[in-house]
Parts: structure tokens; C-alpha cells; sequence
């Protein structure tokens, strides 16, 4: 079989098993869409338009390969000709590129980020389909231009470097861990070292954390303690020396002057990533306790799909991957990849300054003053209510689903915090942040207006309760700030407008009210081991 005649047999299987697979994918999307067509939560977790799009193209693509297989096969001059003109290498190997793109983002499940790469990449497979059914020579043509040959060169390069650079990193992964692009300890990938942040610091550590300066290594006769958490923790809207945790260190020394408190809060983290950070860097800091702040707004349940996500390591930074359930991507997929994390890593590093500057110059002032143009009529931003209506279940005095679904995720992860921290007898205290509607009535009776229910079916002090009742049954300290600020202050002493955070005056109270609890974990547990205190 001569080279030209190889060519035009491959392009026909490939053709072949195009079309039976788009036909599969056509018709697993038809049933999956007949299934779920009556489900609330269609439109945001799968986005039927954009799958029946994928349905369509998937359709018209199967059709069309079939087309383009028979005409080759068939000997049709045209397509016979076009094709014969390929490399039969070349055409093996994007055939293969295409099908492992095709494969790693199908969508079912779905994630949302997936459809738009999937649509855009049928898309330019359909058009390349219909040039080559519809217009062969002119196809042909196109692809012996010179435009095409650098095209080409640039595509085979680019491909090469993603084989030789995953290869490479790969190998190079442990002394990247140890001394190279990241630091010998594992953190967060989302923590960058040495950059910008308010405060006395001025920048965040060489571990890229919200702090000053510290050693692994804990220092002789100190008292060291670990705050773990989200936003709150980072101190998100407030400076560093402003932010609950540096407030909280400065009232402990006065009670235990050789005492330091860490921040180890990373913006965005939920228990399962604190959960991680704890094992794979917190635990090496030495601790003789743990503040682990736990945010009910979005620390039971969550937006994200509880239990998809897994942490892989690449040189000594942790990753966050989620799983869609398809083998190919949980395996295979690009976010396995290790020249993946660090190219992304590198630029997040170097276009930080620039993405700084452009959100100041960008964001809007009305914000920051209080307006929003699109608020509910006391003041609320609609998206402020429309975030909290994601989330509602949480206060729902019936357990749903998903609530049932949720919790039970995140008491698991709770359970194995107590686990890790108990095998080496370290002090935990649970910090329960409570969410804006909890504290402010007007608000609640906003919300209910949006959602369209009645107060008889929320009760929203209901996670405050169900955590202070694990808190209780695990013999873990508890402070419910819930409670010790509902008779207090107002919210608007307390929290940002239409935000979830605190501003100063809550990071300030939530300290005094943690302050307790710490300090009397500390010494009940220096009495059962005097080596814990100087």
C-alpha cells in the first residue's frame, strides 16, 4: 500500500470511529437531558442549552463523518485526492490528539468549565468536516499554503514541549519540592511568597501565607498555636495587624508571653483543603493547638460538588483537582499534568502585581460606599441574596437531600481533624462564624421575600446547632459566635455591607470571644503534659 493510499485508509477509520463515537455522545447526552429535565438544579449545574448544543453538533458531526468515510472509501476522486496528499504519521497522531481532547472534556458529568472548552473544540472539528465533505480540493489547498506549514511547525512544537516539558518535570519533581521553583514544604498553591499585602508585614511569607516570618521548626519554650480557615482567617477587607488572628496572638501573649499564633488561612479553602493543609504542612509546625475557623455560610455546605476534589502535590505545592467521574480526565486530564501547575503557578506569580493594579483601577466605587445599582429595596445587593439562596438549605428546619448529602461530607472531614490532632495530642478549639442573616432581621425578611418562602420553614440558627452538637459529642471546645452576638452588637458593627466578611470591629470581638477558649484548652492540656507550656 503506497504512502497516499495509507493516508486516506486512516483518515476512513478515523472517520468511521469519529462518527460511532459522536453518536454515542449524541445519544448519552439525549438520555442524560430526558432525565434531568425536570431538575431544579439543570440550568446552573449543567446548562442545558449548552448540552443540547453538544447534542446537536455531536449529531451533525456523526452524520458528516460517515459522509466522508463512504466517499473515501468509495474512491471518489475529490476526497481520495485530498487526503492521499497527507502524512499518514501526521494524520495518526492529531487524530489521537483530537480524540484525547474529545475524551478528557466529555461532559458527563458535567462540569461547567468543560462545555465551553468542549463546544469550541466541535466546533472547529465540525468546520474542519464540513470543508472537507463540502470542499475538498479547497482544503487541500489550504493546507499546502505556507501559512499552514508554520502553523503546523508551531502546533508540533507546542505538542513536543508538553511531552518532553511533563517528562522533565516529572523527573525533576523532588528537587523542584525540595530547594527549586517552590519551597521544601508542601502549601497551597494558592498562597504566593513575598507578595504585596497591607499591614505591618507589608508582604506575605516565604511560604506565601498572611504573616510574618517563621520557622518549621518551633522554637524553644514557646507556645505555639495554628489558626486555620478560610477568608476569615486570611483576614480578607481588614490589614494584617487589623485581622482576627494577629488581634487574637497579641491578647494571648499577655496571658502566655511566650506564645506565637500562625495563620495559616487561605482564601476560598473549605475543611477538606484545611484538612489536607493540616497534614501535609500543620502538623510539621509543631503546634500545641489548633483554632480551626469554620464559616457556615459556605463550610457545610458548598457550591462546589463536597467529595470531587482530590489534592495531588507537584513540587511541593498543593493542588486542588476535581473529579467529573469521566476516567480519561480524572486520570489523564491537563490538571494532573505537572507542567500545568507550575506554568500556572509561574504566571499567577508574575501577573499578580498587574491584576492588582487593574482590579484598583476597575472595581467600582459604589461598592466600597455602600450602593450597589442593583439592590433589593432595604440596601441588599440582588447577588448578595442570590448567594445566599444557593445556600439556603443550610437553614432549612426540614434536612433535605442535599443537605443530608453535605453534612455528612463535612463531618467526616471534622472527624478526621479530631483524628489527626488527637494522635498527637494537639489542643483543637472550633471557632462557628456565623452568616450575616443569622444576625440581622431585616435581612432575613429580605431574603425570604426573594426566595418566595415563609419563616416557618428556616431556622436559622440550625448549623450553629447541629456543629455545637458534634463539638459536644466529640468532647471538642466550641465558640459559637452566633450566640455570643446575637444580644451584642449590629451587624453593620460587625460585617462589611453586602459582603460575608467581618470588618474590623468583628475581627476584633471574634478574638475576645476566642480568647477563652484557647487559653483554657492550653492549660488544660499543659496539665496533662507540663512540657507543653514554658
Amino acid at each position: 500500500m503506497n504512502k497516499g493510499r495509507l493516508a486516506s485508509t486512516i483518515v476512513c477509520l478515523a472517520c468511521i470511529a469519529g462518527a460511532i463515537g459522536s453518536l454515542a455522545a449524541a445519544w448519552d447526552l439525549h438520555q442524560f437531558l430526558s432525565r434531568t429535565s425536570h431538575s431544579a438544579d439543570l440550568a446552573n449545574s449543567f446548562q442545558a442549552s449548552k448540552l443540547t448544543s453538544l447534542m446537536g453538533i455531536y449529531a451533525a458531526l456523526a452524520v458528516l463523518m460517515v459522509l466522508i468515510g463512504v466517499k473515501i472509501a468509495m474512491g471518489s476522486s475529490g476526497h481520495r485526492s485530498a487526503t492521499g496528499q497527507w502524512s499518514p504519521l501526521a494524520v495518526t497522531a492529531w487524530s489521537l490528539v483530537i480524540a484525547y481532547l474529545l475524551l478528557v472534556y466529555y461532559p458527563l458529568p458535567s462540569h461547567p468549565h468543560h462545555l465551553d472548552k468542549l463546544l469550541f473544540l466541535l466546533g472547529g472539528v465540525l468546520a474542519w468536516a464540513l470543508w472537507l465533505f463540502g470542499h475538498p480540493s479547497g482544503l487541500a489547498g489550504a493546507l499546502s499554503t505556507r501559512f499552514y506549514s508554520r502553523t503546523r511547525v508551531v502546533l508540533i512544537n507546542l505538542l513536543l514541549f508538553a511531552v518532553m516539558g511533563e517528562a522533565a518535570l516529572r523527573i525533576a519533581d523532588p528537587v523542584l519540592a525540595r530547594d527549586g521553583l517552590y519551597s521544601r514544604e508542601q502549601s497551597s498553591r494558592w498562597l504566593k511568597p513575598h507578595m504585596k499585602t497591607e499591614g505591618s508585614i507589608g508582604q506575605t511569607n516565604a511560604f506565601g501565607f498572611r504573616d510574618r516570618e517563621w520557622t518549621m521548626d518551633k522554637p524553644a519554650s514557646t507556645v505555639r498555636v495554628l489558626a486555620i480557615g478560610d477568608s476569615f482567617t486570611w483576614g480578607t477587607g481588614v490589614t494584617y495587624d487589623e485581622g482576627v488572628v494577629r488581634i487574637l496572638e497579641r491578647a494571648l501573649q499577655d496571658r502566655i508571653p511566650r506564645s506565637e499564633i500562625l495563620n495559616l488561612g487561605v482564601p476560598g479553602f473549605e475543611p477538606e483543603h484545611e484538612l489536607d493543609l493540616l497534614k501535609q504542612f500543620g502538623l510539621y509546625l509543631q503546634p500545641d493547638a489548633v483554632v480551626l475557623n469554620l464559616f457556615v455560610g459556605n463550610d457545610i455546605m458548598r457550591k462546589r460538588a463536597a467529595g470531587r476534589e482530590s489534592a495531588i502535590v507537584v513540587a511541593g505545592k498543593i493542588f486542588y483537582v476535581h473529579h467529573s467521574g469521566n476516567w480519561i480526565h480524572d486520570h489523564l486530564g491537563p490538571d494532573r499534568w505537572h507542567l500545568y501547575h507550575n506554568l500556572n503557578y509561574l504566571i499567577q506569580v508574575d501577573f499578580s502585581s498587574f491584576r492588582g493594579w487593574f482590579r484598583r483601577k476597575t472595581a467600582p466605587s459604589t461598592v466600597a460606599s455602600g450602593g450597589n445599582a442593583s439592590s433589593a429595596p432595604n440596601g441588599w445587593a440582588i447577588d448578595y441574596l442570590r448567594y445566599l439562596g444557593e445556600r439556603s438549605d443550610i437553614f432549612g428546619k426540614e434536612d433535605s437531600e442535599e443537605w443530608n448529602f453535605h453534612w455528612d461530607f463535612t463531618r467526616s472531614v471534622l472527624d478526621s481533624f479530631v483524628s489527626a490532632l488527637r494522635a498527637q495530642r494537639i489542643a483543637l478549639v472550633v471557632a462557628i462564624i456565623p452568616e450575616q442573616v443569622q444576625l440581622d432581621r431585616d435581612l432575613q425578611r429580605e431574603f425570604l421575600t426573594a426566595a418566595g418562602s415563609s419563616a416557618q420553614s428556616y431556622d436559622f440558627s440550625k448549623p450553629q446547632k447541629v456543629l455545637a452538637q458534634w463539638c459536644q459529642s466529640r468532647g471538642v471546645a466550641c465558640v459559637d459566635l452566633l450566640a455570643k452576638w446575637a444580644s451584642g452588637p449590629p451587624r453593620e458593627a460587625l460585617y462589611f455591607p453586602n459582603d460575608t466578611h467581618w470588618n474590623g470591629g468583628g475581627h476584633t470581638r471574634a478574638a475576645m470571644e476566642i480568647l477563652p477558649a484557647l487559653s483554657a484548652q492550653l492549660a488544660s492540656f499543659s496539665v496533662n503534659d507540663p512540657t507543653r507550656l514554658p
